[in-house]
């Protein structure tokens, strides 16, 4: 039984090497996305907070603070659930809802900033 065993992790090594050789492209192109969500967001959460400052909205440092700390969380661990899960994973189900609540995050940490630019 030890004989049979000694192939099948081979096997097993190889496959979760070539196919971690084969997502690390695909988040390294999925950048030029993240650089363009940032921008968004980042567009939209200043917008907001102009709209909040000039109509004399509610400012409070607890929302920033709060969204603040997910901006990091928010991109870091999908990546690295992706290139650890031991099956293969179509790229667009997990990168596209990290755009979508990196762009999300970054907009409400934007949106909440009260000091003066």
């Amino acid at each position: 039984m030890g004989s049979c065993a000694a192939p099948l992790t081979k096997q097993w090594h190889q496959f979760t090497i070539a196919r971690s050789l084969q997502q690390c492209p695909i988040l390294v192109l999925s950048i030029s996305l993240f650089v363009l969500v940032l921008a968004v967001g980042a567009v939209d959460g200043l917008a907001h907070r102009d709209l909040r400052r000039y109509g004399a909205g509610y400012e409070s440092s607890f929302l920033y603070h709060h969204a603040k700390r997910f901006v990091k969380p928010v991109t870091t661990i999908p990546c690295i659930l992706y290139l650890s899960v031991p099956f293969a994973v179509y790229p667009n189900l997990l990168i596209l809802p990290v755009a979508l609540g990196l762009e999300l995050a970054v907009s409400v940490t934007m949106g909440a900033f009260k000091k003066y630019l």
